[in-house]
């Protein structure tokens, strides 16, 4: 898989895994963006155009589902990979990954930060 210049947003208000999420991502070979709401992620998605999204739901300011309907409002879900990273079981329903076109749902506190990397590789080999 080529890496470079694949670009992997992670909207997350958590201090410490965007942080060690973005430190093992760049080690892989791409290029790692963070924001720490959802308003600051649509804004980098606006001008960075990201191959891949890491997205929290429960952040202030805007939430990650209001994130994603805006996403789908404006017509960018359609090329755009979304990972959800959460430690809740409820807060997205199974339909709405469809609707969303979400490729994955990880629980944050299931997997270790190499699983998480591991996962984001598989899906931008898919995409290659």
């Amino acid at each position: 898989m080529n890496k470079r210049g694949k670009k992997i947003l992670i909207v997350d208000d958590d201090a410490i895994v965007p942080e060690l999420l973005s430190k093992e991502l760049k080690r892989e070979g791409f290029v790692v963006l963070v924001a720490k709401d959802g308003r600051e992620g649509l804004e980098k998605i606006m001008s960075e155009k990201p191959d891949l999204l890491l997205l929290d739901m429960i952040m202030p300011i805007m939430s990650g589902t209001e994130l994603l309907e805006e996403l789908k409002r404006q017509e960018i879900l359609p090329g755009l990979s979304v990972i959800i990273l959460t430690n809740l079981g409820n807060e997205i329903k199974s339909g709405k990954l469809l609707e969303y076109g979400i490729e994955k749902c990880i629980f944050k506190s299931s997997k270790s930060i190499l699983e998480i990397v591991e996962e984001v590789k598989s899906i931008l080999v898919e995409q290659s």
